[in-house]
């Protein structure tokens, strides 16, 4: 039986104050080569060590450009609930990096509802959620209803040209392959638009194709 190493490289800048924390900015290249833009910007993003805050201008080429964001921020503890307006709603209690220390704290949360109701998604606040409460119980056990399992074999989960796993959110869309006037049943990677040599969708990979 053969196989081969496969090599993900996930680009990021350190702090420049000289400390551990990574900054990862992979997908802002993936939203240039998306958008077909030369150059994006974004922050401000803050060390977790010294708690600066950068702004950052990315160009495609990788040149970077930094500038000191005048704020540190300090931690504010967030709680929300799904579903809104529920008598037993699941309440996560979420870290959020409190930027806004020069409002006073009634104008900080009225950003922090906009910024959880409607800015961003729950994908990226879930990975700080420190507690899960329902009902008073901080430690709710049978929370989840299992819906199914998807097995999702090795060689038709990995794009053969760049490593990245279709089960992971790289698998083109039917209609996108429409589009494009790729038969539906090819393997397509939507990261480097691969088309997969050799293999076709299986069955077990339908649903992530939907």
């Amino acid at each position: 039986m053969a196989s081969h190493i496969l090599t993900e490289t996930k680009r990021y800048f350190r702090c420049p104050n000289g400390c551990d924390h990574k900054f990862y900015v992979e997908h802002l290249f993936e939203s240039m080569k998306k958008d077909n833009v030369p150059s994006t910007k974004a922050g401000p993003w803050h060390c977790d060590v010294c708690r600066k805050g950068w702004f950052l201008t990315l160009q495609f080429d990788g040149a970077l450009a930094l500038e000191l964001c005048k704020t540190e921020y300090t931690t504010a503890w967030v709680t929300l609930e799904i579903p809104a307006n529920n008598p037993h709603p699941i309440r996560f209690r979420v870290r959020h990096k409190y930027v806004e220390v020069n409002k006073p704290f009634d104008e900080a949360i009225e950003h922090h509802r906009y910024f959880y109701e409607e800015h961003t998604c729950p994908t990226n606040w879930l990975q700080d959620v420190v507690e899960v409460e329902v009902d008073g119980d901080c430690d709710p056990h049978g929370l989840a209803r299992y819906v199914s399992s998807q097995h999702v074999l090795a060689a038709v989960d990995i794009c053969q040209n760049c490593g990245h796993t279709f089960s992971d959110g790289y698998l083109m869309d039917d209609a996108t392959k429409k589009r494009r006037g790729i038969p539906k049943e090819l393997i397509v990677c939507s990261r480097c638009n691969y088309i997969q040599k050799g293999i076709i969708i299986p069955e077990n990979m339908k649903r992530l194709a939907e």
